[in-house]
Formats: C-alpha cells, sequence, structure tokens
C-alpha cells in the first residue's frame, strides 16, 4: 500500500497582481452642485470643511462682471474666523484684494466719487501714464500690456482720493453666528487664482485661528461686553459723528466739483433757480479745479432759464418771496370760508321752506 503524500497540494499559480494606477480624478476632490470642499486643519482634532464655487451675479455692467470673474463664493467658514484668517487662507492661491462677509454696504456717494481725480495736476499725471502706456513698445516694435496695467486702471477706479476722512468707529464686540451658516465673497486681484482654488485637492490645510488678537470674550462675559459697547462715551459718539459729517460733506464737494469741471462754463443752479456755491472745506482744494480760490461757483448751463424765454417770454415767478407765498395761502383760507358760509346759508334755507325734520 503505498504511503500518503504529506505535503501540500500543487495549485496553479495565478501570478502577482498587478498595480494598478490610480485615476487622476482621485487626487482631485468631488465637487457638491459645484462646490469644490476645502479641509481645514483646525487646532482641533475635527476636520473643518469649507465650500467654495465661483461667484456668479445675473447682471451688472462690464465692471462687475469683471469683478465677478474674480470673485469666490465661500459658504460654511468656521465662525470665530475672521477677515484676517481668511485672507491668510486664500492667498496661497493669490493675492486678495478685499473679503465681503454678508450684505455689501452701499456707498452711493462714495462710489460715484471713488476714481475722480482730486486736483488738475492727478488728472494730467494720468494722462501721461495713459499716454506712456500707449506709445510703450520696445526695440522690436512689440506692446506689452499685462495684468499691471489692468490693476492699475481698476485701483485708480476704485480708490477715493487721499484728502476724503476717514469717519471715526465706534467699539463693537463681533459676535459668533451659527455653525455653518456663515458665507463671504473673496475677491481676488485676477480670475487666475479663482481657477487654482478650485483646482485645490491636497491635504488640509492648518489655520490657526485667532493669531495676532487677543482672546474673545465669550458666555457671560461676552453680553457684558456688547453691553457697554452699545452704550458708548459721548465723547466717542461725538467724534464719530463728526468725522461722518466731514467725509460726508467733502465727498459731496467734489461730486459737484467734477460736474461743474464736466458741464464747462455757466452758474449751477439748483431746481429753485438759485446759483450754487460749492465750498472747498477743510481737507484741500475741491471746488477750484487749478484757483486759488478756496470758495468757487459750480458751473451748469441754464437750461430751464432758456426753455422759458422761448415764445411769450420770461413768465411770472410765483411765490418766488416768502410772503407772495404766504399771501396766496390766506387767500385761499378767505374763499373756503366764503364758500363754506355760502353752502350754509343754502341749506338753511332749504329746511325752512321743506320744514326739515330729521325725526
Amino acid at each position: 500500500m503505498p504511503r500518503p503524500s504529506l505535503g501540500t497540494p500543487k495549485t496553479k499559480s495565478k501570478g502577482t497582481p498587478k498595480a494598478t494606477p490610480k485615476s487622476s480624478k482621485s487626487k482631485s476632490a468631488k465637487l457638491y452642485s459645484n462646490f469644490r470642499p476645502l479641509p481645514l486643519a483646525l487646532p482641533t482634532n475635527a476636520t473643518h470643511y469649507i465650500y467654495v464655487r465661483p461667484h456668479t451675479t445675473k447682471s451688472g455692467d462690464d465692471a462687475e462682471l469683471e469683478r465677478t470673474a474674480r470673485t469666490l463664493f465661500a459658504a460654511n467658514i468656521p465662525v470665530d474666523a475672521g477677515e484676517r484668517d481668511l485672507r491668510a487662507l486664500f492667498s496661497r492661491w493669490g493675492v486678495v484684494e478685499a473679503v465681503e462677509e454678508g450684505s455689501a454696504s452701499v456707498d452711493v456717494l462714495g462710489d460715484a466719487v471713488a476714481g475722480l481725480p482730486e486736483s488738475d495736476d492727478e488728472d494730467e499725471e494720468g494722462e501721461a501714464e495713459e499716454e506712456e502706456e500707449k506709445q510703450g513698445a520696445d526695440a522690436d516694435g512689440w506692446t506689452f500690456v499685462g495684468t499691471a496695467q489692468q490693476a492699475r486702471k481698476r485701483r485708480r477706479k476704485a480708490a477715493l482720493p487721499a484728502s476724503v476722512p476717514d469717519v471715526v468707529p465706534l467699539d463693537t464686540v463681533r459676535s459668533l453666528g451659527l455653525s455653518g451658516a456663515r458665507s463671504a465673497r473673496v475677491v481676488f486681484t485676477d480670475a487666475v487664482s479663482v481657477s487654482r482654488a478650485m483646482g485645490y485637492g491636497g491635504a488640509p490645510i492648518a489655520l490657526p485661528l485667532g493669531e495676532g488678537r487677543g482672546a474673545e470674550p465669550t458666555g457671560l462675559a461676552f453680553y457684558e461686553a456688547r453691553y457697554a459697547a452699545l452704550r458708548p462715551a459721548l465723547a466717542s459718539v461725538r467724534a464719530h459723528a463728526d468725522s461722518a459729517m466731514e467725509r460726508y460733506d467733502h465727498l459731496h464737494s467734489l461730486l459737484l466739483a467734477s460736474r461743474a469741471k464736466a458741464h464747462g462754463a455757466g452758474a449751477l443752479v439748483d431746481e429753485d433757480g438759485f446759483t450754487v456755491v460749492v465750498r472747498g472745506g477743510r481737507y484741500g482744494r475741491t471746488a477750484g479745479r487749478g484757483g486759488s480760490a478756496g470758495v468757487a461757483v459750480a458751473s451748469r448751463a441754464g437750461v430751464a432759464a432758456a426753455q422759458k424765454k422761448r415764445g411769450k417770454g420770461a413768465g411770472e415767478l410765483k411765490d418766488f418771496y416768502k410772503f407772495q407765498s404766504v399771501d396766496r395761502k390766506r387767500k385761499e383760507l378767505a374763499d373756503m370760508r366764503a364758500r363754506f358760509d355760502e353752502d350754509r346759508r343754502k341749506v338753511d334755507e332749504l329746511k325752512r321752506q321743506r320744514r326739515f325734520k330729521p325725526y
């Protein structure tokens, strides 16, 4: 009887499995409703995700569309992340121009004055720069137009004149909102930075929150600090109000002076027909636009006066003086009383003729 073999049975060799290369899609994060998740390594053991996508707008002019093209919308921002933290986070993909959180504040007067030259010298310097850029060709005849020229034009358009005073801020306490309810718009200086941020798929980014600033109050200390901030000292309120009014007056004088320069010679007349005198203010020559006087008369053509002189000539100015309007109102009141007395006499006469009895 043959002895059974104690060795292991031989099996058919299948060969070593070949290593399959990882797809390129695994290196980049997945998009969720066009949002790119950015992992953040917080001081805690948890990993927080910020979801970003290119900002979009429904309508706007060319400048607004150009700004939208280089704006990144970020959602699910940590509750204790400030503007400085967001700038440090997104600066790895490009130069951050601004971080706008919540509803954008609208400064109509500031937007109208932004980009205006403060004096004729600045206007001539700007024209000289544009002339140099047009003639800026190298030895071979090539003209280079890059992002520096676009950034210079954008910076000049968005910047206020240096003479505009700043508003003295009041003390505020930043409140921490709900987790996941914060969003912001990160504006870069170019649209390429948005593409870099959308293509990130690496390791979690370290975000040391609160560097460079003191500990923020929480709990009962936060409510005490907010109670004190909502009741500032009278001197702080006065400084804030005075600086705000000075800034408004200065911006208004700049706007009137620019309109006067654009319309040329003539008097700037308001709706009531009075000539508007623009004052230069404390912060520089704003109304003269090249003159040495501190007070100048803004100019605008008197279109309404020219229209009145057509046909039958200039008409009568009604209520030009205050006593004219007072006399007119007194006469209207006397006529109203006379008509009321006449109507009352007619009613009494009808009652006597018909023997009117209500019951």
